[in-house]
């Protein structure tokens, strides 16, 4: 059924953000207007027997269609001017200057060139004058702008790696070829730098159509690029009628979790040429369409989501609402936030991913930091060794498997660590309290250092009492604290022949091993040593040295292992251990 809109669209002034100088950026949810195969010439304007009116050359009609409803940007999908977009054509009585082209579309209209701007030229370049800055490069004729949170992207599909010329069906039998692999790599590389934005791509020739037209297998490395990316929308003309597909995969299936919605807006004033069958059976079926009317198609583009609808020309000021309805964008959204903001040498900064998904979930979270390490935790902690800085990265997946990656840098200091406070590493910290560990008055335990793969984090113990058997005896309490969840190993040893380098080896006095779950909760472990190993360490010399040794394992997978030593130099020459 058809429904009357009550009232114009409220004007949304314009806010595309490229194209620098073509439009100004001012609002939030802009309005897309979209239509292509507009003009007819002069001599077909007069000629009424040709082309007799009003089922002809309405393109006065759909220019006072765009006036009244006031859209932001204007996508003019190709074929502006018939025959073949020359000059004199578009400058002619009743054409494309003195309908679409009047001041009040043309400085918002951003187009396409279609098959008919080629007619005349290989270069289309009376299009490109007409245009001028307006169509991009002429050498290209693609180019991309931000549409308020939107991404869009105008694409020339009027060429191959050949060059350019008036194409019917691209990639048909008749026409076999594909869009220039330069374009299709400029267009992957445009996508890369654009994530995490709802996207739109336009051009002329569609892969889907139904009319009598009928499609072009030659773009179809557009929509591989589009689809791979996650792409919510394409717009098209060419085939003479109104069409909306549902989301599709490039080979034209449904696809419901990651699909691309094709509408085709190809009525636009020259003609409408209506369908050889019931679209709705066509394959792929087309859901909402119109062979009988002019109009235009109207995008309200919100920050993750969607309306559509198209106005058929009747008389009225706005036209019949004839297909309507919304949809979500697919891709997902992260940001990084890294807390505290700046850090320093040895000091975990913790990272949110702050992701979210329009149409799902988000499954999946992949971290680059740019000393090699990874996570795969949705919030990670990390510690950068190096002062300066550091770049770090996320990448999110959802449940339809779309990806977004977003970037930062943080700043991180030099830092240090006085005797007597705790140290950090990436993920994991281990302290040891300051009444567990005893010497003689005047002796004192030097700060060791506490390594975790390359990275160095001060660690400090102090020592009070000078019955050190005692402790060691009953057990050296450990407290350890990690920044994710998982399990860590400790082990205490001793060396047996201290020394050369060559011929040191360590004794094993006691091995622990707690459950951590993580957000700096920490866990008490206590070392026992057996008598066996007490005895062991009588007789010492002037100088003990105790190395407390770590293997943290996170729920994750991750592996941090660490180490720190303790020198004990008490007074006397040697360590009465009783």
């Amino acid at each position: 059924m058809r429904h009357r809109l009550l009232g114009p669209l409220l004007a949304l002034l314009l806010g595309v953000g490229s194209l620098a100088g073509a439009v100004d950026a001012r609002a939030s949810e802009p309005v897309l207007a979209a239509a292509g195969d507009i003009s007819c010439n002069a001599a077909e304007n007069s000629d009424t027997t040709v082309y007799p009116q009003p089922a002809n050359c309405q393109q006065s009609s759909t220019a006072s269609l765009i006036n009244a409803m006031a859209p932001t940007t204007v996508a003019v999908l190709g074929d502006e001017q018939y025959e073949n977009g020359t000059l004199s054509e578009f400058g002619g009585a009743g054409a494309y200057d003195q309908t679409w082209g009047v001041s009040s579309i043309k400085a918002r209209t951003l187009p396409v060139p279609g098959n008919h701007e080629y007619g005349a030229s290989s270069t289309a370049a009376d299009y490109f004058t007409y245009f001028g800055t307006l169509a991009g490069d002429p050498s290209k004729g693609y180019y991309s702008y931000n549409l308020g949170s939107w991404h869009i992207i105008a694409l020339n599909s009027n060429c191959t790696d050949s060059g350019c010329a008036f194409h019917s069906n691209l990639g048909s039998a008749a026409e076999p070829g594909a869009v220039p692999t330069a374009e299709d790599d400029w267009l992957k590389s445009d996508l890369a730098a654009h994530q995490g934005q709802c996207t739109l791509a336009y051009w002329h020739h569609p892969l889907f159509a139904a009319g009598w037209v009928g499609p072009s297998p030659g773009v179809k490395p557009f929509w591989d690029a589009l689809y791979a990316h996650g792409a919510d929308v394409v717009l098209n003309a060419h085939d003479h009628v109104y069409e909306r597909y549902g989301p599709l995969n490039p080979t034209g299936a449904a696809d419901g979790g990651r699909g691309v919605r094709e509408f085709v807006s190809a009525v636009g004033g020259k003609l409408n040429a209506g369908f050889p069958a019931p679209p709705n059976l066509a394959s792929p079926p087309v859901q909402g369409s119109d062979g009988s009317h002019f109009g235009v198609l109207f995008l309200t583009l919100h920050s993750h989501s969607y309306d559509w609808s198209f106005h058929a020309v009747d008389g009225s000021a706005v036209g019949l609402q004839e297909d309507n309805g919304s949809a979500q964008c697919h891709e997902p959204r992260t940001s990084i936030t890294a807390t505290p903001a700046r850090g320093a040498t040895g000091q975990p900064l913790h990272f949110a991913a702050n992701a979210s998904d329009p149409d799902g979930s988000i499954t999946g979270y992949h971290w680059s930091f740019d000393d090699g390490a990874a996570s795969t935790d949705a919030s990670p902690s990390h510690a950068f060794s190096t002062p300066g800085s550091h770049a770090v990265s996320v990448t999110v997946t959802d449940n339809s498997g779309v990806t977004t990656t977003a970037q930062t840098s943080v700043t991180v200091d030099r830092g240090g660590a006085a005797a007597g406070s705790a140290g950090s590493g990436p993920g994991l910290t281990v302290s040891v309290p300051a009444t567990q560990v005893a010497l003689a008055p005047g002796a004192h335990a030097a700060v060791g250092g506490f390594r975790t793969g390359p990275r160095a984090v001060p660690l400090s113990l102090q020592v009070l009492d000078d019955r050190l058997h005692r402790v060691l005896m009953h057990g050296l309490r450990v407290n350890v604290a990690a920044d994710l969840p998982g399990r860590v190993r400790i082990e205490l040893t001793i060396p047996v022949h201290p020394g050369s380098r060559a011929h040191s080896t360590t004794l094993a006095l006691a091995r622990g091993s707690v459950t951590l779950p993580g957000s700096h909760q920490s866990r008490l472990l206590r070392l026992r040593l057996s008598r066996r190993s007490v005895r062991r360490l009588r007789n010492r010399s002037s100088q003990l040295s105790l190395q407390v040794r770590a293997r943290f394992v996170g729920s994750g997978g991750s592996v941090s292992h660490a180490q720190t030593r303790i020198m004990l130099r008490p007074r006397r020459h040697r360590l009465g251990l009783r």
